[in-house]
């Protein structure tokens, strides 16, 4: 166990002024510290930033003149503070980042002002959501975060608050990182080795017995020396993470999903009771059984290390349905934060993969370029606005959103080739009451990435994402659009009434969607129980929202699309060549009566809408292990029969023809009623029987060539 942070040796104590305020930008810091000569204030102001390999601190005297100024440093901020150098020009290479530093203003001799303590390392992000550690760090203190954290955490599955966690690079092998809502940790090291964890450990909550609502995190960019435990279900993800043993992916009671990705599990993954899971670009020695819709995409594995992609009736009656992909056919991994000796913090921005399979990083550091971070924008959800992202934006900056509630009266207009636009802790994009258009909008240009944040629907919301412009026509390919972990949710964190239109609407082409849950809330915040969730901020006629997804452009890929709820269609799909890889979908629970849930399709009304809806002018489409699931809540779930029957017939509908290839399709009913279900699995293929299920194989050779 490494001891606590000591004092850097025998020192002066600096006394903190009550004055004392720091402000933080991208750029740079800027800490201030009011002060009085005679009648006339002036302040001492520091910047500091990375420039030539190392960490540079200028502090100037703001209303006044200075003839030199004092550094003071200290390795605890509100420690002592030991005098290390006296500069006449207040310009400081600082030796450490992790150290606190403080000037003084000197003139005639006298320290006449301080400036307010500022560690690069720790303070650079201005946000009381933000927690970086470093080595220099307690274990035992971090431990105590980590527990606190994730008790304040575990059941406040509709609160306000968002952390992000952050570890320069070292070993903390004595820590158990646990994860609750809101939160996301994070390595800052190029590589995943470079932080180092003894456990990862997220459970099912101790309120419900299951991890089904275990939903808004993300781990990733560590390395995990002990067995783990990561029990969630939609809306999280672990990213570049090396597990040195083995990996349990629920605890107790049920669970319904997840994302791994650019990982290695050297031990046993065990899906325990996961219904349905995506690996996509791991390396794993062994996944040792698969449920209902267990998908690989460029997944390596020695020689029967993963389920066989086995869907005939013997493998069905195991329920062992797997679906394998050998290479990603095209990925951009999502960037992260890192933190680098030498150009200190930054954002790492891996290169395009195509035809890939296992981890980025297998032989090195992945491709990519490193962005200073001071070309972003930091913001924060106290004091920015749309006004201010977009005149961020217009200034050629990226931006990196803190953690918190960011409520926008207007879209944030993302125009640049090649923008980052990056979320810590679950950063979320609420709309306004006055904005009746989006969160936000991407220009149709190349590179764009948006990662790493949560949509929240309005009162008025037309959508919250909007990729591209309608009719746009350009290519992509080589430098495409990237929506990573990026989530969206119509209704339950409020008790006030919402509508959208559809939550992500894709005009562009060549976009990489990469871990998408797409949420119309089936269940919400209770008014009554702050720890627990009722039916209070949801329903038919409360949060409304016609379709979650809506694609247009041409060559759109997505890897991980989960899309549950919506009142129509999930998904709609306009644009040509469109491929995904792993789908899961539930129907709406809470459609009154089959009057209100019925659609048209060529003249013919149906029961119900398809989840998955391919327009009928589309020519090519690929998707492959997909999975949509029934449940009608409107039963009386203690009668042996439901007195309010509605049927689905499609889970999926498309044009019949051979360009359109659908590949392994679970349907599933969660509910006792044999009169509600889902029809047909495919159009009129697929017949699901009064079981309600089906295990349709593929649609090739089904439908005629043209």
């Amino acid at each position: 166990m490494r001891e606590k942070r000591k004092s850097i040796g025998k020192s002066l104590a600096v006394r903190l002024f009550a004055g004392a305020i720091c402000l933080i930008c991208g750029i740079c810091a800027l800490c201030l510290v009011a002060c009085s000569d005679g009648e006339k204030d002036f302040t001492v102001g520091l910047r500091a930033a990375y420039e030539d390999g190392g960490l540079v601190c200028r502090w100037s005297l703001e209303g006044a003149k200075a003839d030199s100024f004092a550094v003071y440093a200290s390795e605890d901020k509100e420690g002592a503070y030991e005098r290390v150098a006296e500069v006449k020009d207040g310009v400081y290479r600082a030796a450490d980042p992790a150290l606190y530093y403080r000037a003084a203003a000197v003139r005639d001799g006298e320290e006449i002002a301080f400036s307010a303590p500022f560690s690069y390392l720790y303070d650079t992000f201005g946000s009381s959501s933000v927690r970086v550690f470093s080595e220099k760090d307690d274990e035992a203190e971090i431990q105590a975060y980590f527990d606190g954290l994730y008790a304040a955490t575990e059941r406040t599955e509709f609160s306000a608050d968002r952390h992000a966690v952050l570890f320069a690079p070292g070993d903390y092998s004595d820590v158990t990182v646990r994860v609750g809502y809101y939160t996301s940790v994070s390595g800052l090291g190029m590589q995943p080795g470079e932080v180092c964890f003894g456990r990862l450990q997220t459970s099912a909550r101790t309120d419900t017995q299951h991890a089904l609502i275990n939903f808004w995190r993300t781990a990733e960019n560590f390395r995990v020396r002990e067995n783990s435990t990561w029990a969630v279900s939609q809306a999280t993800s672990l990213r570049r993470i090396q597990f040195d043993g083995d990996l349990l992916l629920c605890d107790v009671g049920a669970s319904s999903g997840g994302f791994l990705a650019d990982s290695t599990v050297l031990g046993t993954v065990n899906p325990a009771s996961q219904q349905q899971w995506l690996a996509r670009g791991c390396w794993l020695a062994k996944w040792n059984h698969a449920n209902m819709n267990m998908a690989f995409a460029g997944v390596q594995s020695p020689s029967g290390g993963i389920p066989s992609p086995d869907w005939a009736q013997a493998a069905i009656a195991d329920n062992t349905h797997t679906t394998v992909l050998d290479r990603v056919t095209v990925m951009r991994e999502k960037p992260y934060l890192v933190f680098d000796g030498e150009r200190g913090y930054g954002v790492f921005v891996p290169s395009l993969r195509q035809n890939a399979a296992g981890v980025s990083w297998a032989n090195g550091a992945a491709a990519g370029e490193f962005i200073p971070l001071t070309e972003f924008y930091v913001a924060h959800p106290e004091t920015d606005t749309s006004d201010s992202l977009n005149a961020a934006l217009s200034a050629g900056k990226h931006l990196l959103f803190t953690p918190g509630f960011y409520s926008l009266s207007s879209a944030i207009e993302v125009t640049r080739k090649d923008t980052v636009v990056l979320g810590m802790g679950l950063a979320t994009l609420a709309i306004a009451e006055d904005n009746a258009d989006a969160c936000m909008r991407v220009a149709d240009v190349d590179g764009v990435t948006v990662a790493g944040l949560l949509f929240d629907a309005g009162k008025n919301s037309k959508n919250l994402l909007v990729a591209g412009e309608e009719g746009a026509a350009r290519s992509h390919a080589a430098d495409p659009v990237l929506l990573a972990d990026v989530f969206f949710r119509a209704g339950g964190d409020t008790t006030e009434r919402t509508n959208v239109e559809s939550c992500l609407v894709i005009h562009s082409s060549d976009v990489i969607g990469d871990n998408f849950w797409v949420w119309r809330a089936d269940h919400g915040l209770d008014p009554n129980n702050s720890e627990g969730y009722g039916w209070d901020a949801v329903g038919w006629d409360f949060n409304r929202a016609a379709n979650g997804v809506t694609v247009n452009g041409d060559n759109v890929t997505v890897y991980g699309l989960m899309v549950e709820h919506f009142q129509e269609y999930q998904t709609v799909w306009n644009g040509e060549n469109g491929f995904v890889f792993f789908y899961q979908s539930e129907t709406p629970y809470d459609a009154p009566d089959q009057a209100s849930w019925t659609s048209e399709w060529k003249g013919v009304r149906y029961n119900g809408y398809a989840s998955y809806k391919i327009s009928d002018d589309v020519r090519t489409h690929t998707a492959l292990a997909l999975g949509v699931y029934y449940v009608n809540t409107m039963c009386n779930q203690s009668a042996p029969a439901c007195d309010n029957v509605k049927l689905c017939d499609h889970a999926v509908e498309c044009p019949e023809r051979a360009g359109i290839s659908l590949t392994h399709i679970a349907i599933k009913r969660f509910h006792v009623h044999v009169e509600s279900r889902i029809s047909f699995a495919v159009n009129a293929h697929g017949q699901t029987g009064t079981t309600g299920e089906v295990d349709f194989l593929t649609t090739k050779g089904l439908f005629p060539e043209e």
